[in-house]
Formats: C-alpha cells, sequence, structure tokens
C-alpha cells in the first residue's frame, strides 16, 4: 500500500510540475471567474423614464433590478399580484413596423400613453419596472406580449400546465412516464411564490461553458499521462520493474482522477463565487418553476445548482478516466487532444430529434449534451427493475459503471502491451 501511495503522488507531481497544465488552468479559473461578471462589466443600459432615454451602466441598472425584484420576494403569483402588474402595465400591446413598399418587417411593443402629464408618466414607468420580473414571467408562460391585459391566476397555472404535457407530447413520453411527472406535478405548491434568484439562474447557464471548459482542460492535463512512456521508449523498462503492470497503471488512474475532480471543482467554485457576488445569493430556496416554468421537477433554485455541480463534478471524473484510457490505447497525447476537442465541439453542432427515442435519449446522457439549463425539463425516463430515474438521476451511475469497465480494459491493455510487443 506504500508502494501504491509513493507511486501516487509522484504521478500527481509529474501532472502538476508541467507548465502547460498551470497555464491552461489559470486562463480557465480567470475565465470562470470573467463569465460571473462579464454581463454588468461590458454591457451598458437604455431604458424609459417616461418618454426620456436613460443610459446607465451594467451594474447600476443591475442594481436598479436587483432592489425592484427583491422588493417583490416572498409574494405569491396569484391574483392579487397580477392586478397589480396588469394595471402597471395597461394599455401595452404590439404594433406591427413595415418597409417604405408595405412589406411587414415585424412587431414592437408599446404603450397607449392616456395621460400628458410627464410626471405621470414617469411615475407609470417607475411602476411597470417594479412588476417587470413579473410581468416577464407572464409573458414567458403564456408567449404572448399582451396576455398579461387578460391574465388571471387560474389561466396563467392552466397554461403553464399545457406547456408542460406539450412538453411531454413532444418527448414521446409514456403513458407511465406521463403518470410519473403528474404526481410530481401535484408536489408542487401552486401558486408559486415569487422570489429574487438570478444568481442561482445564471449559475445554471454557466454550466454549458463550464463543461465544455472542464473537458479540454483535462484533455490538456491527462493525454500525455501513458502514452509519455511509450513517446520516451520507457514503457518496456517500466512494463518490467516491480511494480510497473499493476500498482503503476492504478496509481496513474486515481492520480488522474484526482485531477479530474479537481478541475472540476477549480472551475466550478470560482464561477459560482464571481456569480453570486455580483447577483447576489439570495433565491436559493426559490422554486424552480419561477425561472424555468415547464420543469416538473420538485425543486428549489439551489437544489437545481447542486444537483448540476454534483453530475459536473461526476462527469469530471468520467472525462479523466476516458482520457487516460484513450492516453493508453491510442498511445498518442495529440490524437487523443483531437478527439476530445472534436467530440466537445460535435456535440454542441448536433442534436438527435425525440423522435429517434432511444438514440436520443442516450446522447443527451453524454456529459458535454447533458450538463445544459434546459435538460432540466427534459422528463424521459430510464427504468431500471421497475424504479424510474430522470437523466441526471442515472447519469453519475452511468457514468461510473462506464469508468470501472474503462480502468478494467484499459489495465488489460496496459499489462499486454509487453507481451504483444511493438
Amino acid at each position: 500500500m506504500n508502494n501504491f501511495g509513493i507511486l501516487y503522488t509522484y504521478e500527481l507531481k509529474k501532472v502538476c510540475m508541467r507548465k502547460i497544465v498551470w497555464i491552461t488552468m489559470s486562463i480557465l479559473v480567470l475565465t470562470a471567474v470573467y463569465m460571473g461578471i462579464a454581463d454588468p462589466l461590458t454591457t451598458a443600459y437604455t431604458y424609459a423614464d417616461g418618454e426620456e432615454r436613460v443610459q446607465i451602466s451594467g451594474f447600476e441598472f443591475l442594481a436598479m433590478e436587483k432592489e425592484n425584484a427583491e422588493a417583490l420576494n416572498g409574494q405569491a403569483i396569484d391574483d392579487a399580484l397580477l392586478e397589480e402588474v396588469k394595471d402597471a402595465y395597461q394599455g401595452i400591446h404590439t404594433v406591427e413596423y413595415s418597409s417604405e413598399d408595405g412589406t411587414v418587417m415585424g412587431t414592437s411593443l408599446t404603450l397607449d400613453y392616456k395621460d400628458e402629464e410627464e410626471e405621470i408618466r414617469k411615475a407609470r414607468s417607475q411602476k411597470r419596472e417594479q412588476y417587470k420580473e413579473i410581468y416577464s414571467y407572464v409573458k414567458m408562460v403564456m408567449g404572448d406580449y399582451e396576455a398579461i391585459n387578460t391574465i388571471n391566476e387560474e389561466l396563467l397555472y392552466q397554461t403553464r400546465l399545457g406547456r408542460v404535457q406539450d412538453n411531454w407530447l413532444e418527448q414521446k413520453l409514456t403513458e407511465e412516464e406521463k403518470s410519473y411527472w403528474t404526481e410530481k406535478e401535484n408536489t408542487i405548491d401552486k401558486p408559486f411564490v415569487y422570489g429574487y434568484a438570478e444568481g442561482w439562474k445564471r449559475i445554471l447557464e454557466e454550466f454549458l461553458s463550464l463543461n465544455i471548459m472542464l473537458f479540454l482542460a483535462i484533455a490538456i492535463c491527462l493525454s500525455n499521462i501513458f502514452s509519455d512512456e511509450h513517446l520516451r521508449k520507457t514503457d518496456q523498462l517500466i512494463l518490467c520493474s516491480r511494480y510497473g503492470k499493476k500498482t503503476l497503471f492504478f496509481s496513474k488512474m486515481a492520480a488522474g482522477v484526482t485531477i479530474g475532480a479537481v478541475c472540476s471543482v477549480l472551475l466550478l467554485l470560482p464561477a459560482i463565487f464571481s456569480t453570486l457576488c455580483v447577483y447576489g445569493a439570495g433565491g436559493y430556496g426559490v422554486a424552480v418553476q419561477v425561472y424555468l416554468p415547464i420543469c416538473s421537477w420538485n425543486l428549489t433554485m439551489g437544489q437545481a445548482a447542486l444537483l448540476m455541480s454534483l453530475v459536473y463534478v461526476a462527469a469530471g471524473i468520467f472525462g479523466s478516466v476516458l482520457v487516460m484510457f484513450l492516453s493508453e490505447a491510442m498511445k498518442n497525447s495529440v490524437a487523443v487532444m483531437g478527439l476530445m476537442t472534436g467530440s466537445v465541439i460535435a456535440t454542441m453542432l448536433v442534436s438527435v430529434p425525440y423522435r429517434f427515442r432511444v438514440i436520443s435519449q442516450i446522447y443527451e446522457l453524454l456529459p458535454t449534451v447533458l450538463l445544459r439549463v434546459w435538460q432540466l425539463w427534459d422528463d424521459r425516463l430510464v427504468s431500471v427493475f421497475g424504479v424510474h430515474f430522470t437523466n441526471f438521476q442515472i447519469a453519475p451511475i452511468i457514468y461510473m459503471t462506464i469508468s470501472a469497465a474503462l480502468i478494467f480494459y484499459g489495465n488489460r491493455i496496459y499489462k499486454n502491451y509487453q507481451i504483444r510487443g511493438r
């Protein structure tokens, strides 16, 4: 066991002493921090104050938005609140705008100003800003800018449920799956209680970029962990040594898994910290449906972020095992990096339609596809001995099972290389 510990420590040092590892991780960690502050740092906003257009910095706009949103914290999205929003947005409607030849180019949102006094117009504008989050929620559920004029609590929640059920039809859910999610829907408290959770929403949206960064980091850090032995012609010598066939292999694998887990945490924590510092950590207990209306999980925003974080770390461990397996199987670090980079890019560009149920669901269990915010409303289930799992629940189990298989088969390739020869 002591020999394993010594070899494990040595392999860790080998990886960590490489300059490219430090350079890569430094750039990616800074990028993760930047993601949390980029929007208010780089953007200026213009908003209407009556008829006057006012331009302010991104941080000033964020502070104003946050203050208005937090004033609504704890209010149920019910008839009473909807009436207040309706009053604030009275007269809102869309108008078509056309080119000179009469061709309709699109629509824009406008308001009828019945009050001529500037002070009254400004007061109405400020009132709309106060209720903008609820108005945006109504628009998101109803899919119509003018829906606020006729909305009520019953219509809002019926429409949301209808969209959830449309999502089930689009995803080709079975009757058993529909029954499962109907039960889950019944456990969600309604009306939803609004809370400002922009920070947690942003974190959920950042997982797509974080996952791409993680797999690129792992490919760069670990692609040569086995291939270097073949490149430097030390493989046969190592395999002939006392601990070269078994202990060293598992020491390398353990070191690589550690690197994969550490990389995932090193990217995740700065992203979460910078995002919550800018947008605030409030709203952990807000129902996820307030920001993702057609999600049927009985989760809060914070729990959703925690769930994706756990799957993210599991994906990092799986990715590290996969890269090390490829490093031994292909015996070429450049080929491994090329394969991993190409795979990441391919999964960003390719999608599989829901009508190909089995292929589509397998494809969306891939780490670079699963860790996207819209996967939280993928309601297709995996049934194992009568027990139902969502994609997020089954994915870590699949990742660890495949990792164990890759380690086993990789060990066979590693030990048999000396027998086969070059």
